[in-house]
């Protein structure tokens, strides 16, 4: 039987800095110990979630894209039960 499954929702989004190698059993495992979950949308890219949870500044306005760079060197995960 085939079918679809929408992923569509709302899902807990966390971050780790460094290689992400390293942090694939933490974030795999059944519950999550530290760090913070954001409530994320699905689909939503991470910069919106991260300006809606006011975490970042309007990216088009002065040098704010530049300070939103630490976005970029962090691995991202979306996790949903």
């Amino acid at each position: 039987m085939h079918g679809t499954l929408s992923l569509n929702g709302t899902w807990a989004l966390y971050h780790a800095e460094g290689d992400h190698r390293l942090h694939v059993r933490h974030y795999a495992a059944d519950t999550l110990r530290g760090g913070r979950a954001l409530s994320a949308p699905v689909p939503a890219p991470v910069h919106q979630v991260l300006l809606d949870a006011g975490l970042l500044e309007e990216l088009n306005v002065g040098l704010n894209s530049l300070k939103a760079r630490w976005v970029e060197e962090r691995f991202w995960i979306y996790r949903h039960t």
